[in-house]
Formats: C-alpha cells, structure tokens, sequence
C-alpha cells in the first residue's frame, strides 16, 4: 500500500527549506498518485509559472507530469533537462518515480544520452 499522505506532508514540510522549484514535482506525482488529481494540476500550473521566472529543475517537472500520467510531457521534460544540464539526471537509474518508464524506446534514448542505459538492463 502506498503511503500517499505521508510523502505529501513530508513534502509539504520540506518545501520551506528546499523550495517549491525541488519539492514540487515529487508533490505533484504525490497529489496526483494519491488521489487529489485537482490540487496536482494547480500546482503543476504553478510550477510551471515558476520555471518562467527562475530555474526549476526539468527532471522535477517530469516527474510532476509523470505524476499526472502524461509521459509525453514527462519525457519532453526530460529531454529539456538533458539541454540544461540538469545533474538530477544521474538518479535516473534509481529514482522510483521513473521506473514505469524504463521500457519505453524514448526513456531509453534518454538514459542512453546521459549513460545510463547499462544500468536498466534494457539490452
């Protein structure tokens, strides 16, 4: 059984010292695993107003769409964080969050990209 109320409020508490730009997106797939689609879509929505004005990770908004169960998205995310060098990246192999994605021919560019591809034992 997932633990959704507690990632939340472990989020929520951690968002003063970290930052909505790095808690945000877990918070998102969080609301949005655990049942509160519409406070997952608010927030994304103000994440995303968010990244207009200062950097927010891109692999954090993948997550967050990833959340929400758009991989498109999720993965369009991941590939601007290739372009920006966002060196989250190097968690790919053991972020939780993305293992749905581990089969799928993009992901798996992806992780080719950043070296990572050996790690999931796609070949």
């Amino acid at each position: 059984m997932e633990e959704w109320p507690g990632a939340i409020e472990c989020y929520r508490a951690a968002e003063p010292d970290l930052g909505l730009e790095i808690v945000g997106g877990p918070l998102v797939y969080a609301l949005a695993r655990g049942g509160e689609p519409e406070r997952a879509e608010a927030l994304i929505a103000e994440l995303e107003r968010l990244a207009e004005e200062r950097y927010v990770p891109p692999s954090k908004l993948a997550i967050a769409w990833l959340g929400l169960g758009d991989r498109t998205r999720a993965l369009v995310w991941l590939e601007r964080a290739i372009e920006a060098r966002d060196d989250r990246l190097v968690y790919l192999a053991v972020d939780p969050h993305f293992r749905e994605l581990q089969s799928e021919p993009a992901f798996r560019a992806v992780a080719e990209r950043v070296g990572l591809l050996e790690l999931f034992d796609l070949r």
